[in-house]
């Protein structure tokens, strides 16, 4: 009987260190090649992984890092890209890659062929090789603001415009040199406006954005300018009209509103 007893003790004691050893020694076991394993919390796993995407927005001229890894076991060869999701858009149009420093590897994506400009979580499926076999699957915590086709929407203007019609603007405008709009017409953009030469304005602009102007403007006759963003005047302004900003308006030189003129925002008005 004291026989079966020591045995079984020697059992309970046997069963505690298999239970316990895999948690004790997880790096360790699992880094024997061809052990598959899912990723535990990103701060204690084999593989950690840090979301580094918060604030940044993805553009055709600027990529965005989605998330840093760190190899923990020093066994890991690789690490790729298994698939990826993006809510509302065709991922495969996107370029999204890993690139690798030693241990290190960054998880980036970059606007590719995609045109998409909307905002929306990123996730990615994560394959790595080597001694240890880690699928780990992430999703940004914030959606990222995808902006891949604004440039493609910008319409242009290289000559001079001397106006009496109507000009819409589907999204973003630029006009590169001198605008007259003349009584009756006006200018409409969905988007931002940006104005490079001197701007004589009888008649209307408007903007969902912000509008811009880097040469001398001359309101006269009552007209207006109206922004949903900012206003920002960087040479001199003759102001005989009503200017109004959801945000900002924003002077770089004192402007000469002698004429009679109502300049407003939402949020500041600075340097008038």
């Amino acid at each position: 009987m004291r026989t079966i007893t020591t045995l079984g003790i020697g059992f309970i004691i046997l069963g505690a260190v298999v239970l316990t050893g895999p948690v004790f020694g997880f790096g360790t076991i699992s880094a024997d090649r061809g052990v598959s394993v899912q990723t535990a919390a990103d701060n204690e796993s084999l593989l950690e992984i840090t979301d580094t995407s918060e604030q940044a927005t993805l553009t055709p001229e600027s990529d965005v890092d989605l998330f840093h890894l760190t190899d923990t076991t020093g066994q890991i060869d690789g690490v790729e890209i298994g698939s990826v999701s993006i809510d509302g858009v065709d991922a495969a149009d996107f370029d999204t890659t890993v690139d690798q420093s030693d241990d290190e590897y960054v998880v980036s994506i970059a606007c590719g062929d995609s045109a998409a400009n909307t905002a929306a979580p990123v996730s990615v499926e994560l394959v790595t090789s080597g001694g240890v076999s880690v699928t780990a699957e992430r999703t940004t915590a914030h959606a990222i603001p995808l902006e891949c086709g604004s440039d493609d929407e910008e319409e242009t203007y290289e000559d001079e415009v001397d106006s009496n019609d109507d000009i819409e603007v589907d999204d973003d405008g630029s006009f590169e040199d001198d605008v007259d709009i003349r009584g009756g017409g006006s200018i409409d953009a969905g988007g931002d406006l940006t104005f490079e030469g001197e701007t004589k304005l009888r008649g209307d602009i408007s903007a969902d954005g912000d509008i811009t102007f880097e040469g001398d403007v001359d309101i006269t006759g009552g007209a207006s300018i109206e922004a949903g963003g900012t206003i920002h005047f960087k040479a001199g302004a003759d102001l005989n009209g009503d200017v109004h900003a959801g945000e900002d308006v924003m002077f770089d030189e004192p402007p000469d509103t002698s004429g009679g003129s109502s300049i407003t925002a939402d949020g500041d008005v600075i340097g008038a």
